[in-house]
């Protein structure tokens, strides 16, 4: 394969059914496996060359019943920033079993890259009843997403916070939520 700044370019030329069934295939596999991990990230880079053919795919794939949407296709819609995933992971983030799941952690982070401020009212009203690491995974989120809303959300959602490690996330956030871009 030739190789430029770590990404295959012989992936990139594939089409893009070639590059979705690679995604498919190699996605419910051993995720800490290294060649596994490299061959999903260089599917990922030629897929976001080319997001607005793979997006309706993406989003379709996380429509799928939770235990069936794996970490890379969420990763996935992080990395394409897919507006349209934004409310279906945050559904899959608030419904994720915290003790169980493996995925809140790729679910926050797809949040992130996002950016929808469209997720802080449904993640906001439910976060009493999560728990507490989604409740955490969500402070995260809040966090970064860096507008009015997400700061009324923080400020609200610490006044009512019982748990002291959760009140110091959302504390956190405020914080990092103010400073300025570095």
């Amino acid at each position: 394969r030739l190789i430029q700044d770590g990404f295959h370019l012989a992936v990139a030329a594939l089409p893009v059914d070639d590059l979705w069934r690679g995604h498919t295939e190699l996605a419910d596999g051993d995720i800490w496996n290294a060649d596994i991990a490299d061959e999903l990230l260089d599917l990922a880079h030629a897929m976001a060359l080319r997001a607005a053919a793979v997006a309706e795919r993406v989003v379709a794939a996380l429509q799928q019943p939770a235990e069936h949407v794996s970490w890379s296709t969420i990763e996935l819609a992080g990395r394409l920033r897919l507006r349209a995933a934004a409310p279906i992971l945050a559904q899959m983030l608030i419904g994720a079993d915290d003790e169980a799941s493996d995925i809140g952690e790729p679910l926050m982070y797809a949040l992130i890259a996002i950016g929808d401020p469209g997720v802080i009212e449904p993640l906001a009203s439910r976060f009493a009843d999560l728990p507490w690491g989604t409740r955490l995974y969500i402070s995260e989120v809040l966090e970064h997403l860096r507008c009015a809303e997400s700061e009324r959300a923080l400020i609200t959602l610490l006044q009512g916070a019982a748990d002291i490690e959760v009140a110091s996330g959302l504390a956190l956030g405020l914080c990092w939520l103010g400073r300025e871009e570095e």
